[in-house]
């Protein structure tokens, strides 16, 4: 009996044991100096858990304690609609922004500049943010905008993406409903179908024949070639020429075109809208879609009616009669006259 009893004893006592290990293993001990609440993960560096809302205005230091900080934890800020600002520009060895960090914060206003050595955005880590109108993304170690991490940022307008990005995730820019354009690098390579859903109006500025390219017409979304050449638009021509003609040629002209429809049997060919590629009666991104894609020698479905498409009239239908098209669906003034009725 005695000997079972010391057994159970023992038994007891190395749970104890362990379960005392395992809490001081677990255990983080967080500090608190100038507002900000902190680990230290190493001998020389720390993390970001919190602030004290002392001021609206939050600047990440570069150091606490002579300890570098280097990322902002798991949702550090979330939900803290008392903050407006947030300055990074201090913080030169911050590589990371944790998930959800800044979620929720709808009191950050204006813009964020993420700069420095930034690397890792953390899914959803501004998810939320209301009233932010400008992230300029210049950190060339960004490489994915990860999921939901600009989610419904419905004030959002004006996105700088990193030189170096790659990859843009499940749901990054949806929701953000003032978002009207965004020009996407090169060297992207993949973008999630639900990356920029529900913005209505948006316009990808892109590269010819890059994946953004591609994304933005598999995906209905209009775009712009940031690459095309410019176009040359005549001035003098429309001016001149019908001058010309109006005021030497009717005197001669009349008796001739009065014989002509009797000597020409050819009935006239039907009128068109110029631009309406596809003949749907409609400019929209599918004409200009249609004209890159015949540009670069792909099957089109409208071949005996890309020559409606020629908008510069110079007997080719090229990338640049697409870029006049979309410039005309986003309304910038081109001096050509899509979209009117053109007699043949």
């Amino acid at each position: 009996m005695k000997k079972t009893l010391k057994t159970f004893i023992c038994i007891i006592l190395c749970i104890a044991l362990f379960a005392a290990i395992a809490c001081n293993i677990s255990a983080v001990t967080v500090y608190n100096k100038d507002g900000f609440a902190f680990t230290y993960p190493s001998s020389t560096t720390a993390s970001v858990y919190g602030w004290d809302n002392r001021s609206d205005k939050v600047i990440i230091p570069k150091e606490v304690n002579e300890h570098y900080i280097v990322d902002i934890r798991d949702s550090a800020f979330q939900n803290n609609t008392y903050i407006t600002t947030v300055d990074f520009s201090k913080a030169i060895i911050l590589d990371r922004i944790g998930y959800y960090a800044f979620a929720g914060c709808t009191g950050l206003t204006g813009s964020i500049v993420l700069g420095g050595r930034i690397e890792t955005l953390g899914a959803s880590a501004f998810m939320g943010c209301s009233s932010l109108s400008e992230v300029n993304m210049t950190s060339r170690m960004i490489t994915t905008i990860s999921d939901q991490c600009f989610y419904n940022c419905s004030t959002l307008s004006n996105v700088t993406l990193p030189e170096n990005l790659v990859s843009i995730n499940k749901l990054a820019f949806a929701n953000c409903i003032a978002l009207e354009q965004i020009t996407i690098p090169r060297s992207v390579t993949k973008i999630d179908p639900t990356a920029f859903s529900n913005i209505n109006d948006l316009v990808i500025n892109c590269y010819t024949d890059s994946y953004a390219q591609y994304f933005a017409e598999e995906n209905g979304i209009e775009y712009v070639l940031i690459d095309a050449p410019t176009p040359t638009e005549p001035v003098t021509e429309p001016v001149t020429e019908p001058a010309t003609e109006v005021v030497t040629e009717p005197a001669t002209q009349e008796p001739t075109s009065a014989t002509e429809p009797s000597t020409d049997p050819t009935e006239p060919k039907a009128p068109y809208m110029l631009g309406d590629t596809d003949n749907s009666g409609d400019i929209d991104v599918i004409d200009a879609t249609f004209v890159q894609r015949y540009s670069i020698g792909a099957f089109i479905p409208c071949e005996d009616t890309i020559m409606q498409a020629d908008v510069d009239n110079d007997s080719e239908v090229t990338s640049i009669d697409a870029t006049y098209i979309l410039r005309y669906l986003i309304h910038i003034k081109v001096n050509y006259n899509i979209g009117e009725i053109i007699n043949v």
